[in-house]
């Protein structure tokens, strides 16, 4: 597993709107001065995306922090409370990319379908139209939202292979071409434990229990929500092939605020005889 520091600083002109990673022309013409090497071909922005442990991340951070006065944003309650006039705070984000041992080895992984199963939001929850009822769809496909949706066929296939915390819950689909129960989101009748990671809500501030204001991880997260529990308590799940997390992440005002699906090895083993086409996202264990 590598985790990857991304943050980015453009050079402001004055017909710019502030945010964050807007340092004043003086400051970036002393980052160019500095680190010419990090400075794009039209000299107007910075970007850095390195190793968390890299010598020269180091340094850089050193020269913007300590040389420059520029303040690094590494949480999700420091970037929300920032001032966003503030043209000397910029926000890092967090990257995390993981090798197919990484993959191989995890107890659990978060499952994002990369075909779309040719399904249309209508605007309410679960509530979707058929658009792309020509082609053949796949056993398993995704729905606007992250939503995991698999057909009839597959879910007899699942129910078969007697996955433990596997659950459906209905698909609502407006379209006179197809029965209501021919597509299932897949689920879980089993809640994982609480995650073992600082959070916030949408304000910055800590997550109430029933996650009313939002919640989401203070680590700041570019491609994938990445989730962290103790050992131990992965260890008491080992029995479970399906599972939902129990935090429901989000916004409150979103219809998608909901807990995150979470699965086994043996139904990504599964979904690779069947050619289900997913990208997995390891759940790392963290030592105690």
């Amino acid at each position: 597993m590598k985790k990857i520091l991304k943050f980015l600083l453009i050079k402001k002109r004055p017909d710019m709107p502030f945010r964050h990673g807007y340092p004043l022309p003086l400051v970036f013409d002393r980052i160019e001065s500095r680190f010419p090497e990090i400075v794009n071909d039209r000299r107007t922005s910075v970007e850095v995306a390195m190793e968390e442990n890299d010598p020269k991340l180091a340094e850089i951070m050193n020269h913007l922090e300590k040389d420059l006065g520029l303040q690094a944003l590494l949480t999700e309650s420091a970037s929300v409370k920032a001032r966003q006039d503030d043209n000397r705070t910029f926000v890092v984000k967090t990257i995390y990319k993981f090798d197919e041992q990484d993959i191989e080895n995890a107890k659990f992984l978060g499952m994002s379908s990369t075909v779309s199963m040719g399904l249309e939001g209508l605007g309410g929850t679960n509530q979707w139209g058929l658009v792309q009822a020509a082609r053949k769809l796949p056993l398993i496909g995704y729905l606007v939202g992250g939503m995991e949706v698999c057909t009839a066929a597959a879910r007899e296939e699942l129910e078969k292979e007697g996955f433990a915390g596997l659950d459906f819950l209905p698909v609502a689909v407006h379209d006179s071409r197809y029965r209501e129960d021919d597509f299932w989101q897949l689920w879980a009748n089993r809640i994982m434990p609480k995650v073992t990671m600082p959070l916030c809500d949408l304000e910055g501030d800590p997550v109430k229990k029933d996650y009313s204001t939002g919640c989401m991880p203070e680590e700041i997260g570019v491609v994938q929500r990445v989730l962290k529990y103790r050992a131990s308590d992965l260890a008491a799940m080992n029995d479970t092939d399906f599972a939902i997390t129990a935090e429901k992440w989000g916004s409150p005002k979103s219809y998608v605020r909901r807990e995150e699906l979470l699965v086994s090895q043996r139904v990504r083993r599964w979904c690779l005889k069947k050619k289900v086409k997913a990208d997995w996202t390891p759940v790392i264990a963290v030592p105690e």
